[in-house]
């Protein structure tokens, strides 16, 4: 995609896709491939199917660069945090337990997330993201 702005034309790679993330898999690094290049900064967007939680989040795998804003409505009814310059880009706060993901680095054909849960939640995190190189 080429982008014309102040004169100048820049070519830009965008990708919007999704992954699945069970919520009491173990922590660990996770590497995801097949965006077809690699992301400069990334969007995502997460929640859990039918339930009253989500958040929207950011990074250019960078802990300045990285931040989201998360409902917090089962701790705190109608209420929202907003982490800025925090390693983590995906968040939840679940009646039962707490989930995050933080992007660890972008790779050749992907990126790499590093995932945390405590408590006990069994549900399936959907992740829809956009990734731009």
């Amino acid at each position: 995609m080429a982008i014309i702005a102040g004169g100048r034309t820049w070519d830009m790679k965008v990708k919007v896709s999704h992954l699945v993330r069970t919520m009491s898999d173990s922590n660990a690094n996770v590497s995801y491939t097949g965006v077809g290049f690699q992301p400069k900064a990334m969007w995502f967007w997460c929640t859990v199917n039918v339930e009253e939680y989500h958040s929207v989040g950011w990074s250019d795998a960078t802990s300045t660069g990285s931040g989201c804003v998360t409902d917090y409505h089962n701790y705190d009814a109608d209420s929202y945090t907003y982490n800025l310059n925090s390693e983590q880009a995906i968040s939840l706060r679940t009646g039962t337990g707490t989930f995050g993901g933080a992007i660890k680095s972008f790779d050749a054909d992907g990126f790499t997330i590093g995932w945390t849960m405590s408590g006990n939640e069994t549900a399936d995190a959907q992740i829809g993201y956009l990734a731009i190189g």
